[in-house]
């Protein structure tokens, strides 16, 4: 048995100093507990407690694209940066997650190499929609193994994930409303996009800039739009994934108030950055969606702290940054980038350190909106949950340094920035998976489906 002094959580409705006693579970917590003979202390004080941190979309490939990430190095990051379950992506995997037998090669690849909890999104592409039998059984299987929900693209640039059209995602939405699942939706209109990208590449523009340009606000606008009117129509959860507009934002609220069931995330990139920054830093911050105005950033902080914003998630992923982001063509590096190692470190400078956030925003936002969204118990901080959570000490600056990330990503627009507080140590299941600078590198993670604990 251990017993945690006097660290910082909140519980009780309280943000206060709390005793926690526990082994595998949380078996006691109180303003002081008694210590018996045998028990482990463990110093909390200076210390913030966060259960159950969840990082729900991030690609780490396996199998598939390892040379950019797996799970022994995405787990690892997450580990190291206090993140004790991911969900996921079905795109980046080969094959895609788009049924039970490739969900289940991808379980018999990753189990031995999760660190780290982890819940798997479904998936259904373009090639999956023209037979409504393959559709129907595709989606009734992914539901019945357990996933978090079924991820789409209304805009894709990969082979083997084609988007869908409105009318497909329709019948993608009737289907999952069937089976009870949310469907994750990257929304950015592709026409527009096709059509700016060829004017720009055709003219010979190839500054960031024009990147930027070409995947405006109206992009991501016109999608929303699109994904609400089939919300509507058919009754479906829908999820808009790394969101980066205040307009995206302006038309979910509206959503919501007609009764639209519609959640939605950020990342840490467009809390942090402008395009501005993406004309300095180059390719480093090259996504998709691509980072926007400073008016988009601060109105995202404005519904992240109102909680019209969900919660967030990094998007992590990472490629070989010498292969794959200095091509010197702007339109052909990768798009994505590395952050399991730097969002808490963000969030707890930015958000309660600077913005004066609470911690019970923090904990909302980094793991119950994501149980609740997509229908996990992974616990709480609550007597008999999973002694599963995060400990970050206030007082313990670290400058980002990606040379020395334990991702296969060693690249990030944060590199350099010096943050206040660091994660001291992640525990699974009441056992340290990080730990006075280490991973334990015995894997502890579990496979998390819907409704279990």
């Amino acid at each position: 048995m251990r017993l945690l002094r006097q660290v910082r959580a909140f519980f009780d409705e309280r943000d206060t100093e709390w005793d926690i006693l526990f082994d595998e579970r949380l078996r006691r917590i109180a303003p002081e507990i008694d210590a018996r003979s045998g028990y482990e202390i463990i110093d909390g004080s200076g210390k913030l407690l966060l259960t159950q941190v969840v990082d729900p979309h991030v690609h780490f490939n396996d199998p598939g694209y390892t040379q950019r990430e797996d799970f022994a190095h995405g787990s690892r990051a997450a580990a190291r940066g206090g993140i004790t379950t991911v969900f996921d992506m079905p795109c980046t995997s080969l094959p895609p997650v788009t049924n039970r037998e490739a969900l289940h090669g991808k379980l018999s690849q990753i189990e031995a190499k999760a660190l780290v909890n982890f819940g798997l999104w479904g998936g259904v592409h373009a090639g999956m929609c023209a037979d409504p039998t393959v559709l129907e059984t595709s989606v009734s299987e992914l539901a019945e193994a357990g996933v978090v929900g079924i991820k789409t693209y209304l805009t894709s640039g990969m082979d083997t994930f084609p988007a869908l059209s409105p009318s497909q995602l329709q019948l993608v939405m009737l289907a999952a409303r069937r089976h009870g699942l949310r469907v994750g939706v990257h929304a950015e209109e592709p026409t527009l996009i096709e059509r700016l990208t060829a004017t720009a590449r055709s003219n010979g523009r190839n500054r960031p800039g024009d990147y930027a340009a070409s995947r405006p606000v109206l992009a991501e606008a016109l999608a929303i739009a699109q994904v609400v009117e089939l919300a509507r129509d058919t009754g479906a959860a829908v999820h808009i994934v790394h969101l980066s507009s205040a307009r995206g934002l302006e038309l979910i609220g509206e959503a919501r108030a007609a009764g639209v069931d519609i959640t939605t995330e950020t990342c840490p990139h467009y809390l942090a950055f402008t395009d501005e920054d993406l004309e300095r830093l180059g390719s480093v911050l090259k996504t998709a969606p691509v980072v926007k105005s400073a008016t988009d950033r601060n109105a995202l902080w404005s519904g992240l702290t109102s909680g019209d914003i969900d919660m967030v998630g990094t998007d992590h992923a990472p490629c070989d940054f010498a292969s794959e982001k200095e091509s010197g063509d702007i339109w052909q590096d990768y798009s994505g980038l590395p952050g399991e190692e730097t969002l808490l470190g963000y969030l707890v400078e930015e958000g309660l350190l600077r913005r004066g956030l609470s911690l019970e925003w923090l904990q909302r936002i980094t793991s119950h909106a994501a149980q609740d969204a997509f229908g996990l118990n992974l616990g709480r901080l609550r007597t008999g949950d999973p002694a599963t959570f995060t400990l970050i000490d206030l007082d313990s600056p670290w400058q980002v340094d990606p040379a020395q990330f334990a991702s296969r990503g060693k690249f990030s627009p944060f590199a350099g920035r010096t943050f206040t507080a660091g994660v001291d140590s992640t525990w699974l299941d009441g056992e340290p998976v990080f730990a006075a600078g280490t991973v334990n590198e015995s894997p502890r993670g579990r496979f998390l489906t819907r409704g279990t604990q």
